[in-house]
């Protein structure tokens, strides 16, 4: 919405249904559909006699499908675009089935849908409908004020921002374990974040004693932001990650990522940073190593950083894309 508005789109959120399912339950399937019904009613009612310009539906997929937008812009004869949509013809049956149906329909519709990594761009090609745009649109994040200058003196300061859950955000903090035990650096690490798997998270760190620091969680964007601008190298491994916002924050504050050479993750870490392999730990470390073994040089790559995100990964980038592909169907 920022980037729209920042393209002097006059942008009014219609809805706040939140139409995700997490546990494909059939009964609140069938109440969301009815909400949705309902709201579909009330918007044509509202919009019919000055209707907008398009209509923008952020993120539709089998556990969300957009239930209003296709309706609404079918019935006012308006351009329906679609940003990070996803194909799922495997959920046709099962519990999602309806909702996956859904979820096709209205990517059918779609004039434009914007994709913001590789992952799941085969699928959309493979189903793409006669005229429909699939444009590239880089993740993007606001930039925030230039960040202090790096002090590149002491020991190396490093700094993650995750989750503490079960899965793939534990098996990246496992990762990342593993790595700094080759690492021969003098490192701190900063560590941001908790959940239900915190317990065992801090047990694998356990062995590097006060190196570590743990700071809880904080939704806070003042503190993660000084955070990231205080570290020198932000350290996640990014297992399954669609591409990860934390790279995109740490990149606005001037601070270079090492992350594992993944689908999206790799799509977004820049030149100044490192990728290495998904299996090996020890690359990590020792990427970690390479880039603190010049110091002058990764405090000037906090410049080069903060550049390569403001010119493929700020908002006012993403604005001018959004501005040309919209104004080219509206």
């Amino acid at each position: 919405m920022r980037a729209l508005d920042r393209a002097g789109w006059d942008v009014e959120l219609a809805s706040r249904l939140r139409s995700h399912q997490k546990s494909g339950n059939p009964v609140a399937q069938v109440y969301l559909f009815q909400e949705a019904d309902r709201i579909v009613d009330n918007l044509i009612a509202d919009y019919k006699a000055d209707p907008p310009a398009a209509w923008f539906t952020y993120h539709c997929y089998y556990k969300a499908p957009d239930m209003i937008g296709p309706t609404v812009a079918d019935t006012l004869g308006i351009p329906y675009v679609v940003a990070e949509g996803y194909r799922a013809k495997k959920r046709f049956d099962g519990p999602y089935q309806r909702f996956a149906y859904a979820a096709a329909r209205a990517l059918d519709q779609a004039k434009i849908i914007y994709y913001f990594a590789e992952r799941g761009l085969d699928a959309l090609e493979r189903d793409r409908t006669n005229g429909q745009q699939l444009i590239h649109l880089p993740p993007f994040t606001a930039l925030g004020d230039e960040p202090a200058e790096k002090a590149g003196d002491g020991p190396l300061k490093l700094v993650t921002v995750a989750m503490m859950r079960p899965g793939d955000k534990t098996e990246s903090y496992r990762m990342l374990s593993e790595a700094l035990k080759s690492v021969k650096a003098d490192w701190r690490l900063q560590v941001i974040g908790a959940g239900v798997g915190e317990d065992a998270i801090k047990a694998m760190f356990a062995p590097f004693g006060d190196r570590v620091e743990f700071s809880g969680m904080t939704e806070d964007r003042d503190v993660i932001r000084a955070a990231y601008e205080a570290a020198d190298i932000f350290v996640w491994p990014g297992v399954n990650e669609a591409f990860g916002m934390v790279y995109l924050e740490a990149q606005a504050a001037g601070t270079p990522c090492i992350a594992q050479n993944r689908p999206g993750v790799k799509e977004i870490v820049g030149p100044s940073g490192r990728l290495t392999d998904p299996d090996d730990p020890a690359a990590f470390g020792a990427a970690i190593d390479e880039l603190a073994s010049d110091r002058t040089a990764l405090c000037a790559a906090s410049v080069k950083t903060r550049e390569h995100l403001k010119l493929h990964h700020g908002v006012n980038a993403a604005s001018d894309l959004l501005n040309r592909s919209l104004e080219a169907i509206i």
